[in-house]
């Protein structure tokens, strides 16, 4: 198997400190009861480059290996390279990571794309951890993925690695959502998202989508977090402008949220509880950014 740079440890649990120092992406999108949030960085590393997915669903985990992929839970990603501006070029990927661990990668290939799988020695690898219990299990609402594209595989693809590492690639992030194991209609029994259509950009039109270098996603501003007392934040540390990123203020227990603060205006009357006696924040990040504080008061009888 390719090996992946000394500073990773390629088992899906995205606790290398080359991820955390990382500039993260974040996402949300609702389909009726079923809610997706997925967090996804970069780092270009000696060996090659990896990307990291963190998946948290409402909905259980499926995929069925006798099925086709795109209906199976997992994220279908379209990656290219420095300067290509659309789909039609050759050095444009579609590139399958499921659930489970099973990868597939494809080129452009005219009006379609071709598998381009090698010898394990330089070819891409991926692996998942779930969260909650295994894939196909009513527990699993998640996962958690590594993929590792080796600069050597590149080389074999004729692209030029050396400049990626200086510049960055465009992708988009697509989602696929998975409502059962056996189902194979893919207007009932999968949702897919993707995340740059759903931000006006055309399927296509890799020149508009996210880009990605050594750093992680670029472009973003801060979402900052405001420490008080009784209170805490989870969600989205960086937004990219424009963009709608979601925060979460939880209050300790035998306490309640009385204000929520959004770059100085005032968010309370305008958000609704979570049964914890959370508030979920839906925020279009400024050019500037966000900046999130709260009070929590002491319920009484």
């Amino acid at each position: 198997l390719a090996t992946p740079d000394e500073d990773v440890t390629l088992d899906g649990k995205l606790d290398e400190k080359v991820y955390q120092d990382n500039n993260w992406l974040y996402l949300h999108n609702e389909n009726g009861a079923s809610t997706v949030d997925v967090a996804a960085t970069s780092w270009f590393g000696k060996n090659g480059l990896y990307f990291a997915y963190d998946v948290t669903e409402t909905t259980p985990i499926y995929v069925n290996p006798v099925r086709s992929s795109f209906m199976n839970s997992g994220i279908e990603m379209y990656l290219a390279m420095p300067g290509v501006a659309s789909m039609n070029d050759e050095n444009s990927f579609e590139i399958d990571l499921q659930a489970d661990g099973t990868l597939t990668m494809k080129r452009r290939d005219g009006y379609g794309f071709t598998d381009v799988a090698t010898t394990h020695d330089i070819m891409a690898r991926l692996a998942v951890a779930t969260k909650g219990g295994k894939v196909n299990s009513e527990d699993c609402k998640g996962y958690t993925m590594e993929f590792f594209i080796p600069w050597d595989y590149l080389d074999y693809l004729g692209i030029d690695s050396a400049k990626v590492q200086k510049e960055y690639v465009h992708v988009d992030v697509a989602h696929i959502t998975s409502y059962n194991y056996a189902g194979t209609d893919p207007n009932v029994d999968r949702t897919w998202h993707s995340f740059v259509m759903q931000n006006g950009v055309g399927w296509g039109d890799f020149a508009n989508y996210f880009g990605f270098n050594g750093k992680g996603v670029m472009g973003t501003v801060p979402v900052t977090w405001v420490a008080g007392e009784h209170y805490s934040f989870s969600g989205a540390k960086t937004a990219l402008p424009g963009m709608n990123t979601v925060v979460t203020v939880t209050p300790d227990e035998g306490y309640a949220l009385s204000s929520i603060l959004v770059n100085g205006e005032e968010y309370i009357h305008k958000v609704s509880y979570n049964e914890d006696g959370s508030v979920t924040l839906n925020l279009k990040a400024t050019d500037k950014g966000l900046t999130i504080s709260a009070k929590a008061e002491a319920i009484t009888p």
